[in-house]
């Protein structure tokens, strides 16, 4: 999860932000792994604040304490998006995944700062995995300006993945769009 800068304003962004929403929505119970500073928007955003107080949520929000929260600012123009990454929350490893969540039916994997390690890749076994890898095909200067990376372990995480999802804007060569969407089982 993130908070996003736009236009003087904090939103809450990430892909599994509004995957979880939209999960939910579509009548789903959620459980979302983050690692972020204590961000009141991510709670009341994503459990809503009639539901915090309650012992059960469609969304539950496993929040891997740390001292800062990934944040974007995202500029727009003309030639399109421009980002900044001003503060990157620590990295989600296999051990802070529930015992219990190993079993989800679904897994959605999405970085957002190279945060999530690849040996969560294999810490689901016999889940029907989602992998959004915009956030492992991202760097950044001293100043946080954003740029295309390479993906250093496509092939293992396409391997894994029933289901990819990026978008053409974060690939670092356009001869890879085509690559990882042959790669890709969907």
């Amino acid at each position: 999860i993130s908070i996003d800068i736009f236009e003087k304003r904090y939103v809450l962004g990430g892909t599994v932000s509004f995957a979880a929403l939209t999960a939910r929505q579509l009548g789903q119970t959620v459980g979302l792994l983050t690692s972020a500073d204590f961000e009141p928007l991510i709670v009341d955003s994503l459990v809503g604040k009639e539901n915090i107080r309650e012992p059960a949520t469609p969304i539950r929000v496993l929040r891997v304490p740390t001292d800062s929260t990934t944040c974007y600012v995202n500029e727009y123009d003309q030639n399109g998006r421009t980002q900044f990454l001003l503060g990157r929350a620590a990295d989600l490893l296999p051990v802070h995944v529930p015992e219990e969540w190993k079993t989800a039916p679904i897994v959605h994997l999405a970085p957002l700062a190279q945060e999530i390690d690849p040996g969560l890749l294999s810490t689901f076994p016999g889940s029907l995995m989602v992998i959004t890898p915009q956030g492992w095909m991202r760097g950044w200067d001293k100043e946080g300006k954003v740029f295309p990376v390479t993906w250093e372990f496509a092939e293992a995480a396409l391997k894994r993945a029933d289901v990819l999802v990026f978008s053409t804007d974060d690939v670092p060569v356009p001869a890879l769009i085509a690559e990882y969407a042959r790669q890709a089982k969907l």
